[in-house]
């Protein structure tokens, strides 16, 4: 990661490295799984803190039919440097579409933070997106 925030406020100040692994699971329309990554600061603004995340995402996606599916895929985030953490919940839903040659993705899921300690902790958050596959 580099540090590219336009403001002070916006970002670490920090370049930093990270690691991730993954876990999957699959049976039939059932997904599951686990996505844990790492960050820390190996240098910058020597008059920033530290940084030291840890962000373990938990994942279930299940296929219910005609490209639809149900999710949940909460991202809790851990600063382990502050002490400060966000741990959510979420139930979403999503929809997979064949238009032409491409693939669509698009989701909705509501997630909300049942643990957290530190300032500027979300209470609520709406995760949805959309995701494209086409052929080159």
């Amino acid at each position: 990661m580099a540090p590219t925030a336009s403001h002070d406020a916006l970002g670490a100040g920090k370049h930093q490295l990270c690691g991730a692994f993954i876990l999957l699971a699959n049976d039939g329309p059932l997904l599951i799984g686990s996505l844990v990554q790492y960050q820390a600061s190996v240098a910058g603004d020597a008059n920033r803190p530290n940084t030291s995340v840890l962000i373990p995402q938990v994942f279930c996606i299940l296929q219910i039919g005609a490209g639809f599916y149900l999710r949940s895929t909460p991202t809790a985030t851990f600063n382990l440097k502050a002490g400060d953490y966000n741990v959510p919940i979420g139930a979403g839903v999503g929809k997979v579409a064949l238009v032409g040659s491409s693939v669509l993705n698009f989701f909705l899921e509501p997630q909300y933070t049942f643990l957290s300690h530190g300032p500027g902790q979300p209470l609520f958050q709406l995760f949805g997106g959309i995701n494209t596959q086409f052929k080159l």
